[in-house]
């Protein structure tokens, strides 16, 4: 009782502090961030920012997570609306009365039952395997050593098998939004078009891991670094925005890089969120 307390009380506490240290992160990258010699930047409150998404964080566990789309859209546009280039305001616009969601709902569907089926699936395939070595290599249950060996590895298995349709089953859903809402972002009538592809971006996030666990953790900047290029190769710009009646950043620029973001590895990515 008193772990599962804790725990409500972790991510209760955790939330927040990652939303506020993923804002003054991206602050910081904004800062020192220049399109045409003009300087980028982001208003508004980290803290603002932080109860606003915890709020949608219990809507989202109240909803068994089929709140997470509409969420999703919510943070990308209190994030997107405070960010500036020079002194002129991005936009998030909704256009001819779509759905702010459009095109994320049946790929979150299907990230949502197909993991839940493996969820459900992979316990009893992977007991009924364990059953089977134990049974077929005559391993003694009385004999401790080699049967906790035996249940551990099938734990790990189970682990990884957990991981990787993790990963399968939501690449749809993060393409879908990654494209929604980059579509949805507008500077001076200028729009954003993003191609990720399912396929194409399960490949970098799996390439990604791959450093990331085979280094122990040392080659995480790689991965990082795919996702970026990865975006920045796919990502359009249609129309122009007014350059030369665009003045220079008047937000005070960020002067620390954020530890508390860095201690939550927060430093990935290129503001499509």
């Amino acid at each position: 009782m008193w772990a599962g307390w804790l725990t409500f009380g972790f991510y209760v506490l955790s939330v927040p502090l990652i939303a506020a240290a993923r804002y003054w992160m991206r602050r910081y990258q904004l800062s020192r961030t220049r399109w045409r010699g003009i300087r980028l930047g982001l208003a508004g409150s980290a803290w603002g920012f932080a109860s606003a998404s915890w709020g949608w964080w219990v809507l989202q566990m109240l909803s068994l997570g089929w709140y997470t789309p509409a969420a999703r859209i919510n943070r990308a546009r209190l994030m997107w609306e405070n960010t500036r280039f020079g002194d002129q305001p991005f936009l998030f616009e909704v256009q001819n009365g779509e759905s702010p969601q459009k095109g994320m709902w049946w790929p979150f569907a299907f990230g949502w039952l197909s993991f839940a089926g493996v969820a459900v699936v992979t316990p009893v395939i992977g007991t009924l395997i364990a059953a089977a070595i134990i049974t077929n290599m005559g391993i003694d249950p009385t004999d401790q050593g080699a049967y906790t060996g035996t249940m551990v590895a099938m734990y790990l298995v189970v682990l990884a098998i957990y991981g990787l349709a993790w990963l399968i089953c939501w690449a749809p859903y993060n393409a879908a939004a990654m494209n929604r809402i980059a579509s949805l972002i507008t500077i001076d009538g200028a729009r954003f078009k993003l191609r990720a592809k399912t396929f194409s971006l399960l490949a970098v996030t799996l390439l990604g891991w791959f450093f990331i666990i085979a280094s122990l953790g040392l080659l995480a900047p790689i991965a990082g670094f795919l996702q970026v290029r990865y975006v920045l190769n796919r990502l359009e710009l249609i129309e122009t925005p007014r350059f030369a009646d665009i003045g220079q950043s008047v937000l005070a620029e960020s002067k620390a890089g954020e530890s508390l973001g860095d201690a939550f590895d927060l430093d990935m990515g290129v503001g499509v969120i």
